[in-house]
């Protein structure tokens, strides 16, 4: 064998190895069992605790700038409406001063 042929790759003819359709066959049919045991027998729900326990501080990194908005919000509506309140509780007391003083 000369050394120039040493990385060269056989025709597309002569490669051995399962077809690419036979994998997707073998995927899906995994898959298919897998969504039927666990909607038969819940086999997948030790996994799916330990994997939701793991993401679960990603989760929270994640969500940290979304509920920082919503409470930015909640701040600022609260605050709108409390100085709404504050404007009518002076005008009440304007009018019931100028009704006093009559």
């Amino acid at each position: 064998m000369p050394i120039g042929n040493l990385g060269h790759q056989p025709p597309p003819f002569f490669r051995q190895g399962v077809p690419p359709a036979v994998k997707l066959g073998l995927c899906v049919g995994l898959a298919l069992l897998m969504m039927l045991g666990d909607v038969r027998w819940g086999i997948t729900q030790p996994l799916r605790t330990v994997v939701s326990v793991l993401i679960y501080p990603l989760q929270v990194v994640a969500l940290t700038p979304i509920e920082w908005i919503r409470r930015g919000a909640v701040f600022f509506q609260s605050r709108d409406s409390v100085q709404r309140e504050a404007v009518l509780a002076r005008e009440k007391v304007l009018t019931q001063s100028a009704k006093a003083q009559q």
